[in-house]
């Protein structure tokens, strides 16, 4: 893969937003049910 072929540096920067994606849902999964277990 050629990084600085558009094809490449688009295919990369979505990799990487979608790995920032999946940790954001993750750890807003871990605050909610942080949340839920602390509200009476």
């Amino acid at each position: 893969m050629d990084f600085f072929s558009e094809p490449g540096r688009t295919l990369l920067i979505n990799n990487f937003l979608e790995r920032c994606i999946q940790e954001i849902q993750r750890k807003a999964k871990v605050i909610e049910a942080f949340q839920e277990g602390r509200s009476p």
